[in-house]
């Protein structure tokens, strides 16, 4: 029998630029493969130029793109593939038009390169998926501000293509909805009461992050065994808000100087990486920081640094879900999160989690003070968060409901 095929479509994906929505693309697709489908991913160059690879077993194809606006700056281009940044690729469209024997695809975008799938998929009769990873109704109006800033007054001529292609009717014609976050379901629920929407959240490989020795990353970078370490992995954006860590972590030192603050993350903003150095400094607390702007997704040193620290920190100004925080759950430590999005929709506030008020640093100071000063209070959250997340949330679990989402068993 012929295995089903199944394409992928996402905006971008690199390796060096790792994301949830990188993790949820790639650790879904090698289950579907190891149950008989057939998965590609289709995606543009964006910030990366190689043309096809394979990354878990599962195949990459980019494709040429344009940012379809005139008179964009080099700067605002970077900017804009880095963060936003509604892109056309015909390249895209022709070689998924010419792909043969597809039974699903998925959007992971929407906008024109979502556009591009919806038309591909009603021109073959097949059905189509889209995942939303956050960026719908999640994202702030003060983000969203910024995000639009590089192409402010600048003449758009992908209009007319999203207009053929159908860029506003992505959403209104898939045959399911996911969203990761309940939150996010709820509105599109509210915003389209005729579509089917369906909450699936994101999932952990749990044997990742216990098979793994935190000594490793504290051998790397000489961190003493007695040195508590206070994590936060997360893309450098102003999103993710490390600076309000970063203050509240410069109060913490003032009562125990025994503490480290490890902050690690791909630059999606530099200009934000720039002021987080720059409070570093202004601080003077370079000494008990380490700053590192990014590590490949395998790398060993990414889990073993979620192994080797005391406590997980997401103080995110909004989140879609925080796969992050399942991360931290799997390799059995304490978490402090967010009080908002994706995050409530999977924590429990004092059971597995200690949620705060977002940007609110008197807090985020208080919630670290006492879970490291707390050692009941630590143990208690890192082993309710572990058994969350073996038994809710593994991959197994996710991909299954997936298929069943997919519809396509039973069918030719």
């Amino acid at each position: 029998m012929e295995r089903k095929k199944i394409i992928y479509v996402c905006r971008r994906f690199n390796t060096d630029r790792w994301g949830g929505t990188e993790t949820v693309i790639i650790e879904t697709a090698k289950q579907l493969m190891c149950r008989g489908y057939d998965v590609q991913i289709f995606t543009t160059k964006a910030l990366c130029k190689t043309e096809e690879e394979y990354v878990d077993g599962i195949k990459v194809r980019r494709f040429n793109y344009s940012l379809p606006w005139f008179g964009l700056s080099p700067v605002a281009k970077g900017t804009m593939l880095r963060k936003g940044g509604n892109l056309m690729s015909f390249s895209l469209l022709w070689a998924l038009l010419l792909e043969g024997n597809v039974s699903l695809i998925h959007l992971h975008s929407t906008h024109r390169i979502g556009a591009i799938g919806r038309t591909v998929a009603k021109l073959n009769r097949i059905p189509y998926v889209v995942s939303l990873h956050g960026g719908w109704f999640s994202v702030p109006q003060s983000e969203m501000v910024i995000i639009k800033e590089p192409f402010n007054n600048k003449l758009e001529w992908g209009k007319i293509f999203g207009f053929f292609l159908g860029s506003r009717r992505v959403m209104k014609d898939a045959t399911v909805i996911i969203c990761v976050g309940k939150k996010e379901a709820d509105a599109v629920e509210n915003r389209l009461p005729y579509k089917r929407v369906e909450y699936l959240p994101n999932g952990v490989d749990l044997h990742r992050f216990t098979e793994v020795d935190g000594e490793l990353f504290r051998g790397k970078y000489e961190i003493a065994p007695e040195t508590k370490i206070i994590l936060c992995i997360s893309r450098i954006d102003y999103q993710k808000n490390q600076i309000l860590l970063i203050k509240s972590f410069a109060e913490v030192c003032r009562e125990n100087t025994n503490k480290l603050l490890v902050l690690i993350g791909s630059v999606t903003v530099p200009e934000y990486y720039k002021k987080i150095n720059e409070l570093i400094t202004d601080l003077r607390i370079e000494k008990k920081v380490i700053l590192i702007p990014g590590l490949d997704p395998h790398d060993p040193l990414l889990f073993s640094a979620f192994k080797a620290c005391n406590v997980f920190v997401l103080p995110s100004l909004h989140e879609p879900f925080g796969i992050v925080i399942l991360e931290a759950w799997a390799a059995q430590k304490a978490v402090i999160a967010s009080n908002l999005g994706g995050i409530v929709g999977f924590t429990e506030n004092g059971h597995d989690c200690i949620l705060v008020e977002p940007d609110n640093k008197g807090e985020l100071t208080t919630a670290i003070s006492k879970v490291l000063s707390d050692p009941e209070l630590t143990k208690k959250l890192a082993t309710n968060g572990y058994r969350k997340a073996n038994e809710n949330f593994n991959w197994e679990t996710i991909t299954e409901k997936l298929i069943t989402l997919y519809g396509l068993e039973g069918k030719s």
